[in-house]
Order: C-alpha cells, then sequence, then structure tokens
C-alpha cells in the first residue's frame, strides 16, 4: 500500500501505509518526492520514530548525565555541534545547577529560575508581562495630546502623559480640599480581557476617584478618541458591565478650563 492508485485532476490518490486511509496528494509534491506513503505525521512517526528510523545508529549519539553520570542518547548531529543537552532530566540539572528567587517587577510574587536567566527574568508570567508593557506604553507621550507628558512638582513629583491629565489631578485635589471626594489614585488598576487573545488585551484607566459614599468609579482623561481607545471601551462594556467609567474630554476642559485655571493654582493654560 502506499503507491499512487489514481490521478484525480491537480490531486493524486493515495492509500496510507499504516492506517490504510485514503487521502490526496497535489501531483507537484508527488512529483517532486515521490509517493506519500503516510496520510499523517501521526502515521508517519509510528513507522520511522526511534529505533524504526532506517538511519538510526544504536551506537552513536550517547553521552553521560553531568549530575548523576547516566547515559542516555541525544541526537548525534547535536552532540557533534556540541549543542546536545547535558542533562538527563530537568530534576539532574535543577539539582546541579540549582535555582535562586527572582522577585517579579509587577506583582511582587517571588518565584524561582534557574541561575542562567536570573538576569533576563524579570516577571513571574506572562500575564505580569503583559501588564507592565502596557503601563510602560501609556508612559510614552505618543499619540495626539494637548501638552507636554512629565512630572509635576505641585503634584508630588508624578508623572502625567500630558497637560490635559495634570491638570485634572489639580482639579481633583481641589474636590478633596472641598470635602467633595474622598482621594484618588492615579492608573492603580488594570483590566485584563481574558477570553482575548490577540490585540486590545488590557485597560488602564487614568484617575480612580473614591467618592464620600465609599463607592469609587474611574475617570478617563481622553484628548483623541482613536480606534485601540474605542476598543478598550467596548471591551469595559462587555466585560465589566458594572465599572463605572466617566469620559472627560475635550467639551469639559472647554467648558470648565477658563473657570478652573482662575482657582486652581499652577493649572497649565491650552487650547481646548
Amino acid at each position: 500500500m502506499g503507491i499512487a492508485e489514481e490521478n484525480i485532476g491537480s490531486k493524486t490518490r493515495c492509500v496510507c501505509k499504516d492506517c490504510d486511509k485514503e487521502f490526496l496528494v497535489f501531483n507537484c509534491y508527488i512529483k517532486r518526492d515521490g509517493h506519500r506513503p503516510y496520510c499523517s505525521m501521526a502515521c508517519r512517526s509510528k513507522n520511522v520514530a526511534g529505533k524504526l528510523n532506517p538511519r538510526y545508529k544504536a551506537s552513536e549519539g550517547w553521552t553521560n548525565c553531568k549530575n548523576c553520570n547516566k547515559s542516555y542518547k541525544v541526537k548525534p548531529i547535536s552532540l557533534a555541534s556540541g549543542k546536545a543537552k547535558t542533562y538527563c532530566s530537568t530534576k539532574c540539572r535543577d539539582e546541579k545547577i540549582g535555582k535562586v528567587d527572582v522577585v517579579c517587577q509587577e506583582c511582587n510574587a517571588t518565584f524561582k529560575v534557574n541561575q542562567c536567566h536570573e538576569a533576563r527574568t524579570k516577571f513571574c508570567s506572562r500575564r505580569c508581562s503583559g501588564i507592565n508593557k502596557y503601563r510602560m506604553n501609556n508612559q510614552v507621550n505618543k499619540g495626539v495630546q494637548r501638552g507636554r507628558g512629565g512630572k509635576r512638582e505641585d503634584l508630588n513629583n508624578q508623572y502625567f502623559r500630558s497637560s490635559w491629565e495634570a491638570n485634572y489631578a489639580r482639579y481633583l485635589n481641589f474636590l478633596v480640599k472641598q470635602k467633595e471626594i474622598v482621594k484618588w489614585e492615579y492608573e492603580p488598576d488594570t483590566f485584563e480581557f481574558l477570553k482575548i487573545k490577540r490585540g486590545t488585551r488590557f485597560y488602564t484607566p487614568d484617575f480612580k476617584v473614591f467618592k464620600n459614599d465609599g463607592t469609587f468609579e474611574y475617570h478617563e482623561v481622553k484628548g483623541w478618541n482613536d480606534d485601540k481607545s474605542k476598543t478598550r471601551a467596548a471591551r469595559m462594556v462587555r466585560y465589566f458591565p458594572k465599572v463605572v467609567i466617566k469620559m472627560r474630554e475635550k467639551d469639559w476642559f472647554k467648558r470648565n478650563g477658563n473657570t478652573l485655571s482662575a482657582i486652581i493654582s499652577n493649572w497649565e493654560k491650552g487650547t481646548y
């Protein structure tokens, strides 16, 4: 079995040498490689893997574990090039090399890694890595913004991505003094869209505002609502419908900017 049986247009009907299943192969592949004896890699592995491989040589590719001195087989080409595994198992590698404690730069959790990976390992998981990367990207003054990003001395040297965000922080401080809110925090929470595997997977609102009644809500300062911002807003409504987010866009600053600049010190004036 496994020989070409019939030509069907641009394909050739073949029969699998292992499971006797009929399958079609393009004629160009038959011309290039000859007849296909197996319908899948699974069937091929049953017949040519390991010792069944016609190129397998039992006397080649043997090396000793650096920890337990046990003999085990590797690919001869890997052994010849010096790239073969030096330990027979993960357990032997950990016993010989040992592991060290590393603190995650995002969640501050302590986890263990091999000594050779200590310098380059900064996060305990892909989730923490993604959140951190998203935060760092938000600290860069990109896109259309009103004003400059940077630290403000009157706001405890807090970094803000635009003058609009800095002004809104001053406005929130004014509300705290007037006892209209309890306090506020800048980008403390990041929401993850767990069911989304690609594209926009995280969202960090600008301000978390704690109200006098014990509840809180999020305020987002947005100078320009681009496609990513629209996607984040739509996914927040879908995955976190109970989270309250209030937008502070150009119209809000245009209505209130002149009045607030007269009563709030260090207000950064600009074109609204």
